[in-house]
């Protein structure tokens, strides 16, 4: 509020006084000429009654000649006085103005009389912050590495072990679809147990940061799930890795994922596959779909122009007893993708695929739902259609995602 907006009030009574003051001589004036009216009879020889009262009739004049000279002092006043408010109000709004504009640029100066409840609460958290910046600073990482464990299973749709292991199996001489189901149920596994002691080692570090807890029941909780999380996260990580070199993506990975928990046609088919061994060479293998009734005969004339083979032509070189039903075709056919390695050939009629025939079943289910999912996770497959399999940024970030961050989330404690 301005300065001399606080004392208007009071120089503003100034007419209410001037007004009681005229008053009082207009009274005296009128008890004056009832005086005179009633003191005709007054003898002469006590006094001159008509000299006194022109006399205090003169005074009155002039006292009424003075509050008339009030009256316009007032005035004048009240202008003067209005004029210095508004000036003075003007000057505290710049005032106020400057010094908001110096507060905003060198906050720190202003005083707590100047601030408001946000700017107080603002403060305390400042210092609060400014107190427990540790605690902070290591909550703040542990989260972020718990974010990125968990991101890096979700991008995977825990099936990133299925390649590497798949390989290492095979490797150890177990038969095609045994190692592909032995590496889907263990990659799903691991997968659940870095996502679950991730959050458990998470929450307990958290705890013991801004708490330090001293249980010993508590501290071998916190140091079992801390070591589940780093191991479990760093073997993850390592089939991310993996695939990120072999090609693998990471949606083919997560559509892998999801038709093994959802179709039991696919596990399935690929439990079958070991009823079918055979030999697939390198660079040979041709799949096809939507081709009609012949299709077989066109692909398999077709790929062996061009020194290739397709399903039913390698069963029948082979001798490999014919697969009989739909699940037995799957089988068969989880068997030849798991098989095959090096550039993969298909012959496809797009327009065909995907519609259904009186039976129920798909046009090219076979190839949409087995055969193309197995492929794209097989890591041993360099190419589809001349379509070169490169390096994969986004599997390797995400196997650099997950052992990193499960280091750091069970790596930082409250062991300060």
């Amino acid at each position: 509020m301005a300065t001399i907006a606080l004392y208007a009030g009071k120089m503003n009574q100034m007419p209410s006084l001037i007004g009681e003051v005229k008053k009082s001589v207009d009274d005296y004036s009128s008890e004056l000429f009832s005086l005179k009216s009633k003191a005709v009879n007054i003898r002469k020889s006590v006094c001159n009654l008509d000299d006194v009262i022109e006399q205090v009739q003169a005074s009155t004049q002039l006292q009424e000649q003075k509050v008339e000279s009030l009256e316009a002092f007032s005035q004048k006043t009240e202008e003067f006085t209005a004029e210095v408010v508004r000036i003075d109000e003007e000057a505290a709004a710049v005032i106020n103005q400057s010094k908001e504009d110096f507060y905003n640029k060198y906050n720190y100066l202003k005083p707590d009389a100047e601030k408001n409840f946000l700017e107080e609460w603002f403060d305390d958290a400042a210092a609060w912050c400014a107190e427990h910046w540790q605690e902070i600073v290591t909550t703040a990482a542990i989260i972020v590495g718990a974010a990125l464990a968990i991101a890096a299973v979700v991008m995977t749709g825990g099936a990133a072990l299925v390649p590497l292991l798949s390989t290492l199996l095979t490797v150890a001489g177990v038969s095609a679809g045994t190692a592909m189901t032995a590496a889907a149920i263990i990659s799903f596994t691991v997968a659940v147990v870095a996502v679950g002691s991730t959050v458990g080692s998470s929450v307990l570090n958290i705890v013991d940061t801004w708490g330090n807890i001293d249980n010993p029941t508590f501290n071998a909780w916190q140091s079992a799930l801390n070591w589940t999380s780093m191991i479990s996260n760093g073997l993850y990580s390592i089939g991310s890795i993996y695939n990120g070199i072999k090609g693998v993506k990471n949606g083919a990975l997560r559509e892998f994922s999801k038709s093994w928990r959802k179709d039991s046609n696919f596990r399935n088919a690929i439990g079958g596959a070991d009823k079918f061994q055979f030999f697939v060479q390198s660079d040979t293998s041709t799949f096809w779909a939507g081709l009609g009734k012949d299709g077989q005969y066109i692909a398999k004339d077709k790929a062996a122009s061009l020194g290739r083979t397709t399903l039913e032509s390698t069963i029948e070189s082979q001798n490999i007893a014919k697969p009989v039903g739909n699940l037995a075709w799957d089988s068969a056919s989880a068997s030849y993708a798991m098989r095959s390695s090096g550039g993969v050939m298909t012959i496809m009629n797009q327009d065909m695929l995907g519609k259904i025939l009186p039976n129920g079943r798909m046009i090219g289910q076979t190839w949409l739902t087995v055969e193309r999912v197995i492929l794209n996770v097989n890591p041993h497959v360099t190419s589809i259609d001349g379509i070169l399999r490169t390096w994969q940024i986004g599997s390797f970030l995400s196997g650099v995602f997950s052992g990193a961050g499960g280091a750091v989330t069970s790596g930082l404690s409250a062991e300060r």
